[in-house]
């Protein structure tokens, strides 16, 4: 996160979210950035939308590459490993051990799994399916 300026005492916060989706998903998460942002003023949630997945992870890496990646990132866990092993990715055990709002036990532990990186969760999963 990157605090951008000072606001009533707060620190105002601006993250960039890049998700790859069809209108409907875009419309979706920029429902659930608007719920958030009415709770939380002092942060500005950016939506990018890469509508093809292949140009999605050019752009992602491009990104990393660059250090200018996205602060928050939806992707599928196959596609991980790389930022993984490269260290670009800022592991979530102790924030998910410290939180009151996420409960590690309200998940899967599969689905946790999925996203862990030598002891560490790594990112959070956002859905899951069966063959």
């Amino acid at each position: 996160m990157a605090p951008t300026a000072e606001s009533d005492g707060e620190t105002a916060t601006e993250l960039t979210f890049l998700i790859s989706g069809d209108p409907t998903d875009e419309d979706a998460y920029q429902q659930l950035i608007d719920a958030f942002s009415a709770e939380h003023s002092e942060i500005t949630v950016n939506l990018i939308n890469i509508p093809s997945g292949g140009d999605f992870r050019k752009r992602l890496a491009a990104d990393f590459a660059a250090g200018t990646p996205p602060d928050l990132f939806l992707i599928n866990y196959r596609h991980l490993g790389h930022f993984f092993a490269a260290n670009a990715v800022e592991p979530l055990t102790d924030y998910l051990a410290n939180s009151t709002v996420i409960n590690a036990d309200d998940y899967y532990p599969q689905t946790l799994a999925a996203f862990q990186w030598q002891g560490e969760q790594m990112c959070m999963p956002q859905n899951i399916s069966s063959p």
